[in-house]
């Protein structure tokens, strides 16, 4: 990463950091580390835009993509959307009915 610098934006690193920069801050089109220099320790991905990520200190960040914010932090949780990559089972959302 530090020899392509210029690719990425790193302002949210820690100030102590290696390669943290301030010169490309919130520019469009710079490639942004969502973890902010954290090790990431687990990734669960179900679809293209639709993730979560366990870090460190309990720390999660879930992104579904068309999906509203609300429901997505209310409803979606980290455990689940791993189960459902491992066991590769539909999982029925918490609001259906058995009346379809």
């Amino acid at each position: 990463m530090k020899e392509d610098l210029d690719l990425f934006d790193t302002s949210d690193y820690p100030p102590e950091h290696p390669i943290h920069n301030k010169k490309d801050a919130k520019v469009i089109g710079k490639f942004k580390d969502e973890c902010n220099s954290l090790p990431a320790l687990e990734f669960v991905g179900l679809r293209s835009k639709m993730y979560s990520l366990l870090l460190p200190n309990d720390k999660k960040t879930k992104t579904a993509k068309g999906v509203k914010k609300s429901f997505v932090s209310k409803c979606v949780h980290h455990n689940e959307n791993a189960n459902v990559c491992l066991t590769k089972k539909r999982q029925t959302p918490y609001f259906a009915t058995s009346e379809a």
